[in-house]
């Protein structure tokens, strides 16, 4: 019986690890594919992209403890790049998902959209284990960890701020430890014919 149970422990552990390589390669494919491709403006709806992105992290979830809450307030169309709006999203609400409080009697996460053709104000709020004060400063560092049991690769958020300034988008963070965080970020529009006169004025200075 214990060399079963062992056998059951070192296949677990090697679940863990091949998880977290998984989703270090995978942030590594992010921040590549982020500082060598073209932004591509499409026009956004926040509400299906959100919802895509939760639906891609149901794993992580496995027994719908979390309660999820989307409210999007949409006035014009907005321009931005879809595939790096879901790399931003996917990374904030996969920690949200992670660090969730497991004795939270209704733990949440919350996403509030207020969008218009120029700007959208994009909300991320939880209740789970929050960051401390002293990491506050650090958490969008390249591979700061601000816990030795953290369970990420260290370079999620910084791929999230890198990724929002390719977009013109801004980030900030209130948390408080055991309560939870909360997420804010500014979004500009993109417009497709403006991203065309940037690179010809990019070609023009080469020539």
């Amino acid at each position: 019986l214990d060399k079963g149970n062992n056998f059951e422990n070192y296949l677990d552990k090697i679940e863990k690890s091949v998880t977290k390589l998984d989703g270090f390669i995978r942030d590594i494919i992010d921040f590549s594919r982020n500082a060598r491709t073209e932004v591509e403006a499409e026009l956004i709806d926040f509400k299906t992209l959100i919802l895509e992105v939760f639906e891609n992290l149901k794993y992580l979830d496995e027994k719908d403890r979390i309660k999820r809450i989307v409210k999007v307030d949409v006035q014009g169309e907005f321009y931005s790049d879809k595939k790096r709006l879901s790399v931003v999203l996917n990374n904030i609400i996969a920690n949200a998902i992670k660090y969730s409080n497991p004795h939270a009697e209704t733990p949440f996460i919350e996403v509030r959209v207020k969008q218009n053709s120029s700007v959208t104000e994009m909300v991320i709020s939880d209740n789970g284990i929050g960051i401390a004060e002293e990491h506050i400063d650090n958490i969008f560092k390249m591979f700061y960890r601000g816990d030795a049991k953290s369970r990420g690769s260290g370079i999620g958020l910084y791929i999230v701020k890198e990724t929002l300034e390719r977009i013109q988008g801004t980030i900030s963070v209130h948390s408080e430890y055991g309560k939870g965080s909360t997420f804010s970020i500014v979004l500009h529009s993109i417009r497709p014919q403006a991203i065309r006169h940037s690179l010809q004025q990019e070609s023009t200075n080469m020539a």
